[in-house]
């Protein structure tokens, strides 16, 4: 049991030591707490001037930084965006020419991406993950602004590149074009690049241009085929051809098309009068190919085996009409001579080859053995003692 009576003077006691107690604890006023409050801030907060924006680590400045930053960006890319739509929306792609078009191409998905993106995403997080902990800051705040300012300046420098016409492109030809190629590296070892079209067909003697679109221009046209067969022709006469194949987006221009001398025109459905450029290089170049070519247009492949000659095959329907005879298929005297010709015909009129022919022997004596296994006796047949049923 639990005596729960307890003496007054026993209670003032014990309270009496918890005033003493809490007496000896340091006293902790709000100027003190203020004091260390103010020492802090001056740790942590950026310094004053200019200077503190260029030495500032602390995260939520380099985190509204990185967005603020990525959101310029995001305006720029979308002006490059705007120039695209106005090239291809421009009659003859006219608005931009093909080298800036590429840049501004290449360029426009690499902002997006790389400098608006994956920052802003970034600066998100430097802004918010450390309130969400409860810390002070980033584990490493030094390099977080270290990585802001190289994100600034290499975002500058790629604009300036933009700005001398030096950007990066998609280039041509691309490497990966060499693993495509399926073993035809020589042809692209030897593929040069030229400033104009004047300057590429320069050397050539015979020049073909690729257009689906009718032109307004009095010129030779030919289809894919023919042009192909008048290229043979030229190169077995020594001259120098090639052929123009215009840009994707727009084909070639009329100004273009003058220093060619002959227009191939691929025939199409004329509701869908177009090609992409790959498929353009492919038809000439299957054409091309099989202007000379010898392979005939249909062939058997026999494999190992041979063509059965006409003994073979004779052989094999006396083999086949006996065994008719016997199981009584041509007993209408009347009808036997058409019947068995049919047969023939259908036997003769297909290249019927030797393993084909073995074949049909076995089927055929599988198929009589089994009519005398299962009773179907003919009475001039001798049928052996263990074959009886």
């Amino acid at each position: 049991m639990t005596d729960r009576s307890a003496s007054p003077a026993t209670a003032d006691t014990r309270l009496t030591d918890t005033r003493d107690a809490a007496a000896d604890i340091a006293p902790n006023p709000p100027q003190r707490a203020l004091r260390l409050h103010r020492e802090m801030e001056r740790v942590w907060s950026n310094a004053p001037g200019w200077w503190g924006h260029v030495t500032a680590v602390n995260h939520t400045s380099l985190g509204l930084r990185f967005m603020g930053t990525a959101l310029v960006f995001f305006l720029i890319g979308g002006v490059l965006a705007m120039l695209i739509r106005a090239q291809l929306a421009t009659r003859d792609g006219a608005f931009l020419d093909s080298e800036l078009y590429n840049q501004i191409f290449t360029m426009h998905g690499s902002i997006m991406m790389f400098l608006f993106a994956i920052p802003m995403l970034e600066g998100l997080a430097i802004y918010l993950l450390p309130k969400m902990l409860g810390t002070r800051d980033m584990a490493f705040p030094r390099l977080t602004a270290l990585g802001y300012w190289c994100y600034l300046f290499g975002g500058l420098i790629l604009l300036a590149a933009l700005l001398a016409g030096v950007a990066p492109r998609d280039g041509w030809p691309q490497e990966k074009a060499w693993r495509m190629a399926s073993g035809a590296d020589a042809i692209l070892d030897a593929a040069t690049l030229h400033p104009t079209v004047a300057h590429a067909v320069a050397d050539l003697q015979r020049v073909f241009a690729t257009c689906p679109r009718p032109r307004h221009v009095i010129v030779n046209t030919a289809t894919a085929r023919g042009a192909a067969s008048m290229l043979r022709d030229a190169a077995a006469r020594g001259l120098h051809a090639g052929i123009l194949f215009g840009p994707e987006r727009a084909g070639l221009t009329a100004d273009d098309l003058a220093h060619a001398d002959t227009l191939v025109q691929i025939p199409l459905n004329p509701a869908f009068n177009s090609m992409n450029l790959a498929q353009a290089v492919m038809v000439m170049a299957y054409e091309w190919w099989t202007a000379v070519d010898d392979t005939p247009p249909a062939r058997l492949v026999t494999n190992e085996t041979r063509i059965a000659t006409k003994d073979q095959l004779e052989n094999f329907l006396r083999h086949l009409v006996a065994e008719l005879d016997a199981c009584g298929f041509l007993r209408n005297v009347a009808k036997r001579p058409s019947m068995v010709r049919t047969i023939r015909h259908l036997f003769e009129r297909g290249e019927v080859t030797e393993q084909e022919l073995r074949t049909l022997h076995g089927i055929v004596t599988e198929l009589s053995r089994g009519r005398r296994v299962h009773g179907r006796i003919e009475p001039d047949m001798e049928v052996e003692p263990d074959e009886a049923v």
